[in-house]
């Protein structure tokens, strides 16, 4: 979503305007985290107090789509996990 002056209030979660598939978002466990912990912003009154949590399936599920969409290839790639083994989420 832009805002009037063409700036992203909330970025992308896929196409050419997104993170590339080398970006840590592009990873299921980290998007997992990031969904888990910040969506939704919604607080609650009743208790536990402060913002609602989604359950952590429902955070993987929600990370598996956005992040299986088309976006951006990542340049560098050929330079990861030179030495290390290639983590089992990693997209290439």
């Amino acid at each position: 979503m832009k805002d009037q002056f063409g700036d992203y209030i909330f970025p992308p979660l896929w196409g050419d305007d997104s993170f590339n598939i080398g970006a840590g978002m592009a990873r299921l466990y980290k998007a997992a985290a990031f969904v888990k912990h910040n969506m939704p912003l919604a607080v609650t009154y009743e208790p536990p107090y402060g913002q609602t949590l989604l359950p952590d399936q429902d955070a993987v599920d929600v990370a598996e789509y956005f992040i299986k969409q088309p976006r951006p290839d990542f340049a560098g790639k050929a330079n990861d996990w030179l030495h290390d083994k290639k983590p089992k989420d990693a997209r290439y």
